[in-house]
């Protein structure tokens, strides 16, 4: 993800140490030219840590990624922290760090579980043979994740996570892979991984075991790695934003117009802005066709409003759950004189 807002993509991962279970996460910062060991940058996490899968999201809404850092750990069922990175100008710091306990989790998902416009995580626990232990929701809020207390959801070795709306309710459910359940080698209930993996409802009373579908399976690990949804805030559409055009002298946008498959309720919806320079665009408010908050929904609309010489629109390609998408082929803006 783009973790310092530059423009490019840049990678972070854990670099191993030799003889340790884990060493530091290094991010290499995208550029023009690619990647280099040369300009990078190294959390030092204090501990040796074993993590899986990391992932960022905009977890405290200050419009810098964050970074979620799973500790695996080396087996056992103790819980043991992960932690989240709280991004911003400056880069990732210890002092700017929260823990979440866990016991060993693996592919998680970061949603907005219960709609108050707060990234929530699912952690998974994958434990270990000894045991089932339950997977765990932390709820976010504006003082983090300590504010409300976790959910915890019974699982059987559970390593992989995705919150999508399955049955259209507009609620997010929760598809929980369990690789395998744990057993005892001094009990007649043995270790194996056939057992059922899990679907939860998602409404408004949250999730509960009385209210999921168990689906027979035999040690699926991991699912989709990139949770579904906006990298920032998990929303169930994805921003396409156009070239910066100018315009010639005397010349304003007068309509838009595009061409878009929208399948199973997708759909696809515009804004414009427009400045007097091309260094202001960055800073500029979208518009639609009634201020900030609107968009264009109609192809062929009238655009209204919007003078200067640099204006650029952006597309945003919707989903109502995070399955279908729609497949924008072709955006005209039409310039009269203004």
């Amino acid at each position: 993800m783009d973790f310092n807002r530059d423009g490019w993509l840049d990678i972070a991962a854990q670099r191993q140490v030799k003889g340790k279970p884990g060493g530091p996460v290094v991010i290499w910062w995208g550029a023009e030219n690619g990647y280099s060991d040369d300009r990078t940058s190294t959390i030092d996490l204090g501990e040796s840590l074993a993590l899986m899968y990391l992932k960022g999201a905009d977890f405290n809404r200050d419009g810098w990624l964050d970074l979620l850092v799973p500790n695996r750990g080396t087996g056992g069922i103790e819980e043991k922290p992960s932690y989240i990175y709280y991004g911003s100008p400056t880069g990732f710091s210890d002092e700017r760090r929260e823990a979440i306990m866990g016991t060993a989790p693996y592919d998680n998902a970061v949603a907005d579980f219960d709609r108050d416009g707060w990234l929530d995580v699912f952690l998974c626990s994958y434990g270990a043979v000894e045991g089932n232990e339950p997977s765990l929701i932390y709820w976010g809020s504006d003082q983090g994740f300590g504010k409300r207390p976790r959910t915890e959801l019974p699982t059987y070795g559970s390593s992989g996570a995705e919150a999508l709306d399955y049955d259209g309710d507009g609620w997010l459910d929760l598809l929980i892979a369990n690789h395998r359940q744990g057993g005892y080698t001094d009990r007649p209930i043995p270790h194996r991984h056939r057992t059922v993996s899990m679907l939860y409802w998602g409404g408004p009373k949250g999730f509960s075991p009385e209210r999921r579908l168990e689906i027979p399976a035999i040690g699926p690990s991991g699912l989709n790695v990139r949770d579904p949804g906006n990298s920032y805030n998990r929303g169930l559409y994805e921003d396409y934003f156009s070239s910066p055009h100018k315009v010639e002298a005397g010349e304003r946008p007068e309509s838009i117009e595009w061409s878009a498959e929208t399948p199973h309720g997708t759909a696809v919806h515009f804004q414009l802005r427009a400045v007097q320079t091309r260094e202001e665009l960055e800073s500029a408010s979208w518009v639609g066709p009634r201020g900030p908050n609107s968009w264009y929904t109609h192809t062929g609309t009238k655009v209204k409003g919007i003078t200067g010489r640099w204006v650029q629109y952006r597309a945003r390609l919707i989903t109502p759950n995070g399955g279908a998408t729609p497949y924008l082929t072709r955006v005209s803006v039409q310039f009269g004189p203004g």
